[in-house]
């Protein structure tokens, strides 16, 4: 199988499957405010790797050692950024983790929607 020129659908960048293509939505506001500017590389690739994980119609369900393997942070550091964050109003806690039953935190991202609700943004 030959190559297509230019203009017949070449592509020089591979593509991604379908599976593996995330799309990262934050709002302006929230990029441009002060709270988001103070925060650590950390928390904001947190805050990336956890709304890969949101769903519209339940908690975000994240743990310390999932961000450490996908943000590429060692484990104190995304630690110290899960303070962060919650400190700034930036997530929530919704449920403890619970070793003997295998379930992990489940989080609340206060700028992303839940059930049908607006965004809380506690972190303003």
């Amino acid at each position: 199988m030959r190559n297509k020129k230019r203009g017949e659908g070449f592509s020089p960048v591979p593509r991604k499957p379908k599976s593996e293509q995330y799309h990262i939505r934050k709002p302006n506001f929230m990029i441009l405010s002060d709270e988001y500017k103070s925060l650590s590389p950390c928390s904001k690739a947190v805050m990336d790797c956890m709304q890969i994980h949101h769903f519209v119609n339940k908690y975000t369900a994240y743990g310390g050692g999932q961000a450490a393997k996908e943000a590429g942070y060692g484990s104190t550091a995304i630690s110290a950024a899960f303070s962060e964050l919650m400190k700034k109003g930036f997530i929530r806690l919704q449920e403890n983790y619970n070793h003997s039953d295998g379930k992990t935190r489940t989080w609340e991202m206060t700028w992303m929607s839940y059930f049908a609700k607006p965004p809380r943004d506690l972190w303003r």
